[in-house]
């Protein structure tokens, strides 16, 4: 069940659920219209407030909204991927931002842009993952700096799902 149909269905408020879930209004609207996928945490509260009426999975099955990339977008995208590919930091940062965004709008536009750069053999990409205090990071450095030392350029993205 979708979690508007909840809210109607009971008679509940959005302001007053988004108090239970201790969230902003703003932030359950969202959430309500597809635009921001929830955390982990408010999941869980979302489906125990509603005795499992509403699971996780009502708010991975939402499409409803059917965006298309317009030609401006597809343009700044491509603008996006000759700065990437120059070696532009600040384009680089703003596409991390983009493919982290939970916005569908966003998610969509990130896989246009991933897309732009298949094909592109002159970059790899490694995936570390371990138990912590296993050495990843120590592994990384070593690694990273033997790569830099035979010429190559390194970038890292460090993303710890705990935190």
């Amino acid at each position: 069940m979708k979690l508007k149909d909840f809210l109607r269905f009971r008679k509940i408020s959005n302001k007053t659920f988004a108090n239970l879930l201790n969230i902003s209004p703003v932030s359950l609207s969202r959430y309500i219209n597809g635009d921001r996928f929830p955390e982990k945490e408010i999941l869980i509260k979302i489906y125990n407030l509603t005795e499992g009426l509403v699971s996780p999975n009502d708010f991975c099955l939402l499409n409803e909204k059917n965006y298309v990339v317009n030609e401006n977008n597809e343009e700044e995208l491509k603008r996006f991927h000759q700065h990437i590919l120059s070696g532009s930091r600040k384009y680089l940062g703003k596409a991390i931002t983009l493919i982290e965004s939970s916005r569908e709008k966003d998610q969509i536009n990130s896989e246009k842009l991933l897309e732009l750069f298949k094909g592109n053999d002159k970059s790899i990409r490694i995936g570390i993952t371990g138990v912590p205090g296993v050495g990843k990071s120590t592994f990384i450095e070593s690694f990273g700096m033997k790569l830099i030392k035979k010429g190559f350029k390194v970038a890292v993205l460090a993303v710890d799902p705990s935190s």
